[in-house]
């Protein structure tokens, strides 16, 4: 496995990522001393893209329906109760 600082990866993140995603996985020293191990997600089931999924939506064209609940209230009312409170 290839190693590299952490200031380095700080430095280098970009390049950094992409040898992890030709190579392989890539170890994070810190003062000499491992600490962090980076690597490419492992494809399962349960990801898309690198991103789990928790719960899948039923029925995802709801969240296009959902309409705001707006109360209309006047703004001349808004800023009297604001400056009840400075009072």
């Amino acid at each position: 496995m290839r190693r590299i600082t952490k200031r380095d990866l700080n430095h280098r993140m970009a390049e950094a990522l992409e040898s992890v995603t030709l190579e392989e996985p890539l170890i994070v020293t810190e003062r000499g001393v491992e600490k962090w191990s980076i690597s490419l997600l492992e494809p399962s089931p349960k990801t898309i893209n690198g991103l789990e999924i928790s719960k899948p939506a039923t029925n995802p064209d709801a969240l296009l329906t959902i309409k705001p609940r707006i109360k209309s209230v006047a703004v001349s009312d808004v800023l009297d109760d604001l400056r009840d409170d400075r009072l």
